[in-house]
């Protein structure tokens, strides 16, 4: 309830909604107020979506740093391929068992 009204809702209009006075509303802010974010800071939902983006915009770095990494890198390519537990390795039935010659 105290969200609604942090992101703009007006107070009178919450009130009605949740059918109190909006003088509870008003005590209530007061009293979140003076007790503080429990972090130590308070982050609105833009901020926390602006943090959200940013994280995937970081994640998404990673993974083409990681996939541009691998390219560079052939023989890592390759021990992935033929290693056991790399998809065309499960493919052609080699699962660490060797054909007599």
């Amino acid at each position: 309830m105290l969200r609604l009204v942090a992101n703009g809702e007006p107070i009178m209009t919450v009130a009605r909604k949740m059918v109190i006075s909006d003088s509870l509303i008003h005590a209530w802010r007061k009293a979140d107020d003076k007790a503080g974010p429990p972090g130590g800071e308070k982050k609105t939902d833009q901020d926390l979506q602006q943090e959200v983006d940013s994280l995937r915009r970081q994640l998404r770095q990673a993974e083409m740093d990681r996939t541009a990494e691998a390219a560079r890198d052939p023989t890592k390519k390759a021990v992935a391929i033929f290693s056991p537990g790399g998809e065309p390795f499960d493919r052609i039935g080699c699962h660490g068992q060797q054909e007599p010659l």
